[in-house]
């Protein structure tokens, strides 16, 4: 038996997409905390199970995001 491929998802499936669109974006701890409480609302609405892998994603982004600015302040 061969092992198949394990399907990509949320941003790394988006590397693979012949239209991808990047987003780059800056804004206050503040900001991110409240972002970060929007996309896990979405996620547990269950009303996007298309994105739930981004979701998820752009969660893992913002933390070590906020991790990093909050190493750099010190």
């Amino acid at each position: 038996m061969v092992d198949q491929p394990i399907p990509l998802s949320g941003i790394a499936a988006l590397n693979n997409a012949d239209s991808t669109v990047y987003c780059d974006l800056q804004m206050s701890i503040a900001q991110v905390r409240e972002l970060l409480a929007l996309f896990r609302g979405l996620s547990v609405s269950a009303h996007h199970p298309g994105l739930e892998s981004v979701f998820r994603d752009m969660e893992e982004e913002l933390g070590r995001s906020v991790s990093s600015s909050s190493e750099n302040v010190r």
